[in-house]
């Protein structure tokens, strides 16, 4: 019995330190959940969306004899870009990506007349394409004009 009153001290004490270690890695613990907690809650904030857009222009000019067309377009950075293209070929061309409130512009100019056709597309967000402009001369015509601002 003896033995059993000498061990009895060391296991409180050792029971006793073991708590107050359980206790603090606890709290550790704890906080560290409730910090990490706080920082997921921010990060759940999710950021604005910025729209995309791409614009498709569409060009078809008819005539007797093949002519080359001056085609302008404005591209992305507000900048214009010309192509050389034939009235018996429907060109196109895609730019992007611009934001709402751009003004896609298309102009064509031949030296004869010619009956012409454009159009602009647009495409939000890598959504199908959609027309959202469409000029087509009923006579013939040496300049064409055709723009239309995103505004959506």
């Amino acid at each position: 019995m003896n033995q059993n009153k000498k061990l009895q001290p060391k296991t409180t004490k050792t029971l006793t330190s073991l708590l107050k270690i359980l206790s603090i890695f606890a709290l550790i613990i704890n906080f560290g959940l409730l910090n990490y907690g706080c920082q997921k809650s921010e990060e759940l904030i999710e950021p604005a969306v910025i729209d995309e857009y791409y614009v498709k222009y569409k060009v078809y000019g008819t005539g007797n004899i093949k002519r080359i067309l001056q085609t302008t377009i404005k591209t992305e950075n507000n900048g214009s870009l010309t192509y050389n293209i034939e009235t018996s070929k429907e060109w196109e061309t895609i730019i992007g990506p611009v934001g709402k409130g751009f003004n896609a512009t298309l102009e064509v100019t031949s030296e004869y007349d010619v009956i012409l056709n454009t159009s602009i597309y647009v495409s939000k967000n890598n959504s199908p394409f959609a027309i959202k402009q469409y000029n087509e001369t009923e006579t013939v015509v040496k300049y064409i004009k055709t723009s239309y601002t995103i505004d959506y």
